[in-house]
């Protein structure tokens, strides 16, 4: 979130406008440019309060529809989700006429002139809270783990199966070597490696000090092909709008 006093004012001021659209601020930055300011705020899916999830399939029950959550267990006994659809074109212009609504007739920003952006994330942006995961079920992900002694730092690489408040579900496919991880992924795989070291494995969100999701060049990702106008989705859809 926006770190500097007007930012705060911001993101206090639009946050409400936001939300009635079923998204939320994610960020907000405002930038000196000359006489003017430049207003960068990042809207995501409002996927309300993520539910917990626990190891044990036995242990879960109940869907949150809001979310996009559903517990029903698949067939490896993995809490089965359907990827969250991206924050489309039309989606980013409606927030940011609403946002340039509210900051007329606010004075979050004074009187100085500015130019505002909004935008959605990017794939490049880092997972850090379990929304953030949320979004990107489906996705190839790598997980920066915490740990002591020589289990910090280390990193593990794999589809996201599912992810709750707690903990995320990842099908290792990478070629890490991970204390904590276990498997390497197509290199153990391809090694001869038993299927257990490639079957899902549930890590502690506590555990996680990031997750960063890897561009796939060989596959082709159906958020890229739901409109040629909603732009690159490693940048994040866009829209500038200046005030005078």
């Amino acid at each position: 979130m926006g770190e500097s006093p007007v930012a705060r004012r911001v993101e206090d001021a639009v946050s409400g406008a936001v939300r009635a659209l079923g998204l939320l601020v994610e960020d907000v930055t405002v930038t000196p440019a000359g006489k003017r300011r430049v207003v960068r705020i990042t809207v995501d899916r409002d996927l309300g309060d993520v539910p917990p999830l626990r190891p044990d399939p036995s242990e879960r029950s109940g869907n949150d529809e809001r979310s996009g959550h559903d517990e029903r267990s698949g067939n490896d006994g993995i809490p089965a989700q359907a990827p969250v659809p991206a924050v489309d074109l039309d989606a980013v212009a409606e927030a940011t006429r609403a946002i340039s609504e509210v900051l007329d007739d606010s004075d979050a920003l004074g009187s100085a002139p500015y130019t505002l952006e909004v935008t959605s994330p990017g794939v490049g942006r880092p997972l850090t809270v379990s929304r953030h995961f949320r979004r990107n079920v489906g996705r190839l992900v790598r997980l920066t783990l915490e740990g002591d002694g020589d289990g910090a730092g280390q990193r593990v690489t794999g589809r996201l199966l599912a992810a709750g408040a707690d903990l995320v579900w990842l099908r290792p496919e990478g070629g890490d070597a991970d204390q904590g991880g276990r498997p390497k992924g197509a290199k153990a795989k391809a090694a001869g490696g038993s299927a257990a070291e490639n079957e899902p494995r549930s890590y502690p969100l506590a555990r996680i000090a990031r997750g960063d999701v890897q561009v796939e060049f060989g596959r082709v990702d159906e958020a890229l092909l739901a409109d040629e106008g909603d732009g690159d989705e490693r940048d994040g859809d866009h829209f500038d709008d200046q005030e005078d």
